[in-house]
């Protein structure tokens, strides 16, 4: 329960679509097992452009340069409704003349996808859960995205269980046998209570006392 829990949202402008998205509008609502004040942005992606947000940010605010390729700038404003319990991403087309949303239905920075991925977009973001969380605990996550002045698009809903017990192992030796070599033969138990499971055990020698060095998996 203590790890930082990555999260991304990807959204786009259907290859069907008859105009360019002017405005979109991210929203991921926050389950009550999660800890608002471990909110962090990650980078956001528009089409081939990567926007870097600053390490460590819970909110930010900032202008992309797409005249060239859209004939507008664009305005990003992202971070998380304590009140509401969502984090939020919000585009908002800047016509360069203006200083204003296009007049033109047919003006955008989002555009109809096609091959080369131009109308797609993506956040990131990462959220920790509650320390106190028990074992089997679970965390569902749904976001929704608003075209302009279209109806919500939501997400498929993503479950995550918590894992709060450490697993254990055990290793135990048994009787020696005689004969020109000495053997021991040793038995590797492994226990995972909470759930996850245990995929393979190291386990690891000392040499007379020397340092311990990985010697065989067991799995």
């Amino acid at each position: 329960p203590s790890g930082a829990m990555p999260y991304i949202v990807q959204f786009e402008n259907l290859p069907t679509a008859e105009a360019p998205a002017a405005e979109v509008l991210v929203e991921d609502f926050v389950d009550p097992g999660l800890d608002l004040t471990t909110f962090r942005l990650g980078h956001i992606q528009i089409g081939d452009t990567t926007i870097d947000v600053p390490a460590g940010r819970s909110s930010f605010e900032g202008r992309v340069d797409l005249r060239t390729a859209r004939g507008v700038y664009v305005d990003i404003a992202a971070g998380i409704d304590v009140g509401a319990r969502k984090a939020f991403w919000k585009f908002t087309s800047i016509d360069p003349e203006t200083g204003l949303l296009p007049e033109s239905a047919l003006v955008g920075f989002l555009p109809p996808n096609g091959p080369s991925g131009a109308g797609e977009g993506m956040v990131q973001y990462t959220l920790s859960p509650l320390p106190t969380l028990p074992s089997g605990a679970s965390i569902t996550n749904q976001a929704s995205i608003v075209f302009d002045v279209n109806a919500p698009i939501l997400t498929e809903v993503v479950t995550n269980t918590i894992d709060a017990t450490a697993p254990v192992s055990l290793l135990s030796r048994g009787l020696e046998e005689t004969g020109t070599t000495n053997t021991v033969q040793l038995t590797v138990i492994g226990d995972d209570a909470s759930g996850s499971g245990v995929a393979e055990i190291l386990v690891y020698v000392s040499d007379d006392g020397g340092p311990f060095q990985a010697w065989q998996t067991v799995g």
